[in-house]
């Protein structure tokens, strides 16, 4: 299936194709399962790109606010020239001690253009050097929000591959309305879910989380199960029905 826009009703049809007896779940709840894994897709492997266009900011600071469009940022270009370098905080209070207050005005050995950005958390990312001058434009290209869907209508772009993955994490989602033995025989989705991502992103490979969640390093306990905080919720609902 090439990427094309899949409608709210379609995805919810899926999920309900992909359960192999009566949905014990409403309508209204499947919505509620397939937009957290919406959440979780764009968030394992930035589905969604966006570019935003920004000003670099007066009075004078060397930190910009990314607005709601976006998740994060990834790659960020200073007015017509190329892509900043990027670097952590830690690289540049290394690099540079006195970055915070250094401008393009600056002299010596502070280049006249900024040349290297870092993120600060999710929402917000700092240019060294700082614009002068302010006003100046500054591309960013990162991670768009991720869709949310709430009426039959609405749609998002994706693949088949996608939407395998995040019609099978809503269907694991629901399984935990029935307990412990319906999430374990859910399991294997969730394993489809994050093989997928990683197929989309493989910098996931180097994560030392994934790689445990996913059980990729021999040795290691816990797997898939943990993934997302779910293992305890699971648990609650072993115990919930043993008290019965």
């Amino acid at each position: 299936m090439p990427y094309t826009q899949v409608t709210l009703s379609q995805l919810v049809q899926e999920v309900k194709n992909r359960w192999e007896s009566q949905p014990f779940w409403t309508d209204a709840e499947a919505v509620v399962y397939l937009n957290q894994g919406l959440r979780f897709w764009n968030l394992l492997t930035g589905k969604w790109q966006k570019k935003e266009l920004l000003l670099t900011p007066f009075p004078l600071s060397p930190y910009i606010d990314l607005p709601g469009s976006l998740t994060y940022g990834s790659r960020v270009t200073f007015g017509p020239g190329p892509c900043l370098e990027f670097a952590s905080i830690p690289e540049l209070d290394r690099l540079h001690p006195r970055w915070r207050g250094e401008t393009t005005a600056s002299g010596g050995a502070v280049p006249a253009t900024p040349r290297r950005w870092a993120p600060l958390g999710l929402t917000r990312i700092a240019l060294w050097p700082q614009d002068a001058i302010g006003g100046k434009q500054v591309l960013v290209d990162g991670c768009a929000a991720t869709p949310i869907l709430v009426n039959p209508g609405d749609f998002a772009d994706m693949g088949s591959q996608d939407l395998n993955a995040i019609t099978g994490m809503a269907v694991y989602l629901g399984s935990f309305k029935r307990g412990a033995s319906a999430i374990l025989a859910a399991k294997p989705l969730l394993n489809d879910f994050m093989q997928a991502a990683l197929q989309q992103n493989d910098r996931l490979r180097f994560s030392a989380y994934f790689r445990k969640v996913l059980s990729l390093d021999k040795g290691r306990t816990g797997g898939a199960f943990q993934t997302l905080g779910l293992q305890s919720a699971a648990a609650a609902s072993s115990q919930q029905q043993g008290g019965q």
